[in-house]
């Protein structure tokens, strides 16, 4: 039987599957990266029994392992995203990612506003800014949370007067640069069919004299 060796690049990352018996190694949950591909003969010089090591304990006999060695087959280094290591024979990988394939990864929006004071409502504030994460971003999910976090104490009322005075007369509420350039269009676009008619009107007003 014909080995098909399935070869990944160094680097490439992404999903992978193995053939039977080494299925089991490469879970369709995780992610793993390809940072190595070692020779039989590579592995031997570092001291270590191929057979013994990378075989054996699954079950794969000597008359398998001996054809791999003439067909020159691999040893693949996979890092799982966990940070674990996967070594399988590239004479077992059932697939690979593509290089075309595009990583994703769940993002969060983080802003640490400091100490506040207990009382305030977020309310306005989340909702402004899940309007601009949909206005510039529209991800698939977006819900804003909040999140408190005890500190060692309290402050004194005055202590607490002065703070306030100082954060609320910094606070200026103004439109997005991306609403406010959605009401220019707008605008402009109201003007240019308003030159039109007129236009329009204009043309008709000449054709009748």
């Amino acid at each position: 039987m014909a080995v098909i060796k399935r070869t990944p690049t160094i680097g490439l990352k992404g999903r992978y599957t193995g053939i039977t018996p080494y299925n089991g190694l490469l879970l369709a949950t995780n992610t793993y990266t390809c940072i190595a591909i070692r020779k039989f003969s590579d592995i031997v010089n570092e001291g270590d029994n191929v057979y013994e090591k990378y075989y054996q304990e699954y079950g794969v006999g000597p008359t398998v392992f001996a054809e791999h060695e003439v067909e020159g087959v691999n040893i693949i280094t996979l890092q799982r995203n966990d940070g674990e290591f996967v070594f399988i024979p590239d004479a077992y990988i059932e697939s690979f990612p593509l290089m075309t394939d595009v990583e994703y990864l769940r993002v969060s929006l983080l802003v640490d506003m400091g100490v506040l004071p207990n009382y305030i409502d977020y309310t306005l504030l989340q909702d402004r800014i899940l309007n601009v994460v949909r206005e510039l971003v529209n991800p698939p999910n977006n819900t804003v949370y909040i999140s408190r976090v005890p500190t060692d104490g309290v402050i004194s009322a005055g202590d607490h007067e002065t703070l306030e005075a100082t954060r609320t007369a910094g606070i200026v509420v103004s439109t997005t640069d991306y609403a406010e350039r959605i009401r220019l269009q707008q605008l402009v676009d109201e003007q240019t069919l308003l030159i039109e008619d007129l236009s329009n009107k204009l043309l008709a007003y000449s054709t009748d004299l």
